[in-house]
């Protein structure tokens, strides 16, 4: 991930998971029940989804929250992770962060 914040990072994650599921936006958002263009503005960054639409995009997209916000690598996940605690301003980065750590704990169990 490199230079990519955690936001970008999620969306392209996102985007990345729809096209190899085969799904249109219509499709996923329909599944998980969100409108297709709340859904596009998540996948280019332009709206920051809070929990209850994390675990809906992963609904669309037929996996488990946990899923969708692992990382690729543990090594970019700690980066995302340090990133993250550095710039904590508001309840929803928060929750996003608790949210990454939960992911990044079963990501590392065997």
């Amino acid at each position: 991930m490199g230079d990519l914040d955690h936001r970008e990072a999620f969306a392209n994650r996102l985007r990345s998971l729809r096209s190899t599921a085969g799904l249109s936006i219509e499709e996923a958002s329909g599944r998980g029940g969100l409108s297709p263009n709340f859904w596009g503005n998540v996948e280019r960054n332009e709206k920051e989804p809070c929990l209850d639409i994390i675990c809906s995009l992963a609904k669309g997209l037929g996996i488990t929250p946990d899923v969708l916000m692992k990382p690729e690598d543990i090594a970019a996940a700690l980066q995302t992770t340090l990133s993250m605690a550095e710039s904590i301003r508001s309840t929803r980065d928060k929750a996003l962060f608790i949210c990454w750590i939960h992911a990044i704990d079963r990501f590392m169990r065997p």
